[in-house]
């Protein structure tokens, strides 16, 4: 079964976002499914008004756990999620601009 799949059943099972995400990746990163309902409940609605939503935060914890893991120090990989971080928080609020506008 793919990820989304799974994360999409979780999400329909009551889970937020953030939850459904990272659960959906609980033995990659070597986390029982308990655990990572737990550390990410309070990233469901994202992280600050108007900030990353709950599936990237989700997203983002994965990584994060996945860098820990390979231990490698590869700061690019750190750098290229933060870069990608920003700049899907841009461009949300370009859409929501240009949504408002046309409305």
């Amino acid at each position: 079964m793919r990820k989304s799949d799974i994360a999409l059943e979780l999400f329909n099972e009551g889970y937020n976002c953030a939850q459904a995400v990272l659960s959906a990746f609980d033995e990659e990163i070597g986390l029982d499914r308990k655990t990572a309902i737990k550390i990410s409940c309070e990233y469901g609605a994202g992280m600050a008004k108007g900030g990353t939503c709950g599936a990237v935060m989700g997203a983002l914890m994965v990584l994060e756990f996945k860098l820990k893991q390979n231990n490698s120090g590869n700061s690019n990989l750190e750098e290229l999620v933060f870069n990608a971080q920003g700049n899907l928080k841009i461009n949300l609020n370009i859409l929501i601009i240009q949504l408002s506008v046309k409305s």
